[in-house]
């Protein structure tokens, strides 16, 4: 099986694969993959009806994704049947939902819980009324913002928007010497990102108020689901971050055709794990690290 670096020549045919999708996790969306290709060293095969993604730790050890495939049990015995002889082959961020195939197919292999990788999956509805008691913080937070910027607006990201949206990532992230720099190469990818949406999959929303920007997210809906892939706002700006979440769902998910939102894990950041928490997550996506000897 000959893999090949993963680059946005390959957007398309990430697309192509996009009815075998059966879960709602982020990981294979083509945003997604697209995004973290170059942090995590993707390389991809497609063999008919089966896509496999293949990503390199810091040393350099291949990790495979769950296939993209009309038969997934199929796709991943060929990949172990590969791989036999080289010593154990390892599988990360298996969706919960697969666990029991891989246990039944391969009951010699080992299965860990990757919690920094959960995704926070919410109802649409959820974010989009912050209703209920326990939001009430957030929508706190949101009328103080409107009271502070009474000419806000949210509209979507045009390509004439694009610079200033790039100039605000730059000067509020990218070239903050605050930020952390893990964080930093986050937004560098983010950047990367919004420089190649001509065949990038993801569509966008910004809030402004007469021509500042305070925030934007992207993100692609498939199927019922909404996935945000970037969300950025001034921390020093109360209510703004609130006012993306909720203005972003409702953009997309105010007509009733998406159900879900996926807001992508938190990375093991704690920051970053208590806020998604506050939003009140309907589950958390988990998934697994299998190591098969």
């Amino acid at each position: 099986m000959l893999f090949q670096k993963l680059t946005w020549q390959d957007a398309d045919c990430l697309r192509s694969f996009l009815p075998f999708l059966t879960g709602r996790e982020c990981d294979p969306t083509p945003g997604c993959l697209l995004m973290w290709r170059e942090y995590c060293r993707m390389e991809y095969h497609t063999d008919g009806d089966s896509l496999f993604i293949c990503l390199h730790d810091d040393s350099s050890t291949p990790h495979y994704a769950l296939p993209v495939s009309r038969d997934h049990a199929k796709a991943v015995d060929r990949l172990v049947k590969e791989n036999k002889g080289s010593g154990p082959i390892c599988f990360t961020t298996i969706p919960e939902s697969h666990v029991e195939m891989f246990e039944r197919m391969y009951p010699g292999c080992t299965v860990t819980l990757q919690r920094d990788y959960s995704d926070y999956l919410y109802r649409a509805d959820s974010l989009v009324t912050m209703a209920g008691r326990r939001l009430s913080g957030q929508r706190n937070q949101m009328s103080q913002f409107r009271r502070n910027h009474p000419g806000w607006t949210f509209d979507p990201v045009t390509p004439a928007d694009l610079p200033a949206v790039m100039d605000f990532l730059n000067e509020h992230f990218i070239l903050d010497p605050s930020v952390d720099p893990v964080k930093r190469t986050e937004d560098l990818m983010a950047l990367d990102v919004l420089q190649h949406l001509d065949v990038c999959p993801l569509s966008g929303g910004m809030l402004s108020e007469n021509g500042r920007l305070f925030g934007f997210a992207f993100g692609e809906v498939i199927g019922d689901t909404l996935y945000v892939h970037l969300e950025k706002a001034l921390r020093e700006e109360k209510g703004a971050y609130q006012m993306v979440v909720n203005r972003y769902s409702a953009m997309y998910a105010g007509d009733g055709s998406v159900q879900w939102i996926n807001r992508e894990d938190d990375n093991g950041d704690p920051g970053l794990r208590k806020a998604k928490l506050a939003y009140l997550p309907e589950r958390l996506l988990n998934k697994y690290l299998i190591t098969i000897p």
